[in-house]
């Protein structure tokens, strides 16, 4: 049996094989939400590098991260900015030199909300994977550095697992990263030959870049996202477009009440072709309309029948004129043979 000395039996060796001693902290501003903090908490406990620290003050981030870093000894940092109670930044970077790259978390779905079926060891190391998007854009390849020494776990650290069951992937599209966490759970085939399959465990988050900076929160400006619109920017336009929803309704009825209020008077040209003959007419080069043979038949027809009327009627006219005038012939023979007959009795 060994002999061990009594001072060296509480003494807690680390491994030598540990090399990269790097660890990244993780902080958040005052004003973020019950959701953002659930987020952090995921995070934190995916890494097991990592260090968490209390909320700071808005003030002076830059010369407190540096702080805390320094006491921490964190050579990575992801400080999250809460705005407004609704807007969630993140800033990872380098310490102390930088550089320094801000995104705007989008879609933010933690673990617990998720409900997913994969599972993976707490502490455990993960795969990290990047699509060829990160190895042609030069931004790209800096975020790309940064995410590898912010999330990657170092081998061999005194609280991480000696396993390998989980990965993340980073995937960019849409101008945005995208980022999940999946299981790699294996199942024996026999002969050595092992079928690989990737389960989601959570959470799941979007990241828009916004700038690039060479320093540690501060420094000049390398990148800045062309295609970025602030969230307020946003607003102001979903509030227009509502506006502009609610003139186009509110004009809309308006013109419905003048239409029915509207009087339109009668015309005769709107009732030209109420009948269905006068839809079938046709016109001449005069643009006198041109009747139907059956048509122009009733119409000589009636035309015949009332010319025979008048011819009747004139002839009726024409004999009491006669007798009217043969009357008056008698009288006056009568008148003259008085005449004569008072001559001779002269």
């Amino acid at each position: 049996m060994s002999h061990i000395e009594p001072e060296k039996v509480f003494e807690n060796k680390k491994d030598s094989r540990w090399v990269n001693k790097q660890r990244t902290l993780i902080v958040s501003s005052r004003g973020i939400t019950q959701r953002h903090r659930h987020f952090m908490l995921d995070l934190f406990n995916m890494m097991p590098h990592s260090k968490k620290e209390v909320k700071i003050e808005k003030k002076n981030v830059a010369n407190q991260i540096s702080e805390l870093c320094y006491i921490h000894s964190c050579a990575n940092f992801m400080y999250f900015e809460a705005r407004k109670r609704t807007d969630l930044y993140l800033w990872i970077g380098r310490f102390p030199d930088g550089p320094t790259v801000k995104f705007l978390v989008e879609n933010i779905h933690t673990s617990e909300e998720m409900k997913l079926t994969g599972n993976c060891l707490k502490g455990s190391r993960p795969v990290l994977s990047f699509d060829n998007n990160f190895k042609e854009n030069i931004n790209l390849k800096l975020m790309r550095e940064l995410f590898v020494h912010g999330f990657n776990v170092p081998r061999y650290h005194p609280k991480c697992k000696p396993s390998v069951d989980h990965m993340f992937a980073f995937a960019y599209t849409d101008k945005r990263i995208w980022f999940r966490n999946y299981q790699i759970a294996t199942e024996d085939l026999g002969k050595d030959i092992e079928d690989h399959q990737l389960i989601e465990i959570g959470p799941r988050f979007v990241l828009n870049p916004i700038v690039i900076l060479d320093g540690c929160m501060m420094g000049n400006l390398l990148y800045k996202n062309p295609d970025y619109k602030t969230r307020t920017k946003l607003r102001i336009e979903k509030k227009q477009q509502r506006r502009d929803e609610m003139m186009k309704k509110e004009m809309r009825k308006t013109k419905a009440e003048e239409y029915k209020n509207l009087e339109v008077e009668n015309d005769e040209v709107d009732h030209l072709l109420d009948n269905d003959d006068q839809l079938n007419t046709e016109f001449d080069e005069f643009g006198e309309p041109i009747q139907n043979k059956k048509q122009q038949k009733k119409q000589n027809n009636q035309e015949n029948e009332d010319e025979e009327e008048e011819d009747s009627l004139e002839m009726e006219e024409g004999e009491e004129f006669d007798d009217d005038e043969e009357f008056d012939d008698d009288e006056g023979e009568e008148g003259e043979e008085g005449e004569f007959e008072e001559e001779d009795e002269e």
